[in-house]
């Protein structure tokens, strides 16, 4: 077995390297933000449907599932970005090949809070639907 001797960097190949890296998150964060538009554009517009699937849940699970798992501080990232897209954690988790209790968890860690609250439309004006119960009268949901 032969050792191999490894040269310290020269200044200019450190500089040329570090901007290398720099240009290399550049293109990560932003390709991070470019998936989660698509992902929430797919789920806003119902991709699922016009590709004949039953629901988002199967459409994301066929189509959408990652070929290996993501690293949980990646995953975490993109739960983070969906949420403040406004997607559900039970929209996100068969996005990012969870289970719905881990996407609610990694919308926990990644501190993220959702940017649109869903909204009602009804006769008697426009609310904002938090979940069924205590968010709106029932008499909202009943008409």
């Amino acid at each position: 077995m032969t050792l191999q001797t490894i040269e310290p960097m020269t200044e200019p190949e450190a500089r040329r390297i570090t901007e290398r890296i720099r240009s290399a998150l550049d293109r990560v964060a932003n390709g991070w933000a470019d998936l989660a538009e698509r992902v929430a554009e797919a789920y806003e517009r119902r991709a699922d449907l016009a590709l004949g699937y039953g629901s988002w849940s199967e459409y994301a699970e066929a189509e959408l599932r990652p070929s290996s798992a993501i690293a949980a501080e990646v995953r975490r990232e993109l739960v983070g970005l969906l949420t403040a897209q406004g997607m559900s954690t039970r929209a996100i988790a068969p996005a990012v090949g969870v289970s719905p209790r881990q996407a609610a968890y990694d919308r926990t860690a990644s501190g993220v809070q959702s940017l649109h609250t869903p909204q009602v439309t009804t006769e008697f004006g426009m609310y904002n639907a938090r979940r069924r119960t205590g968010a709106l009268p029932e008499w909202v949901w009943t008409r």
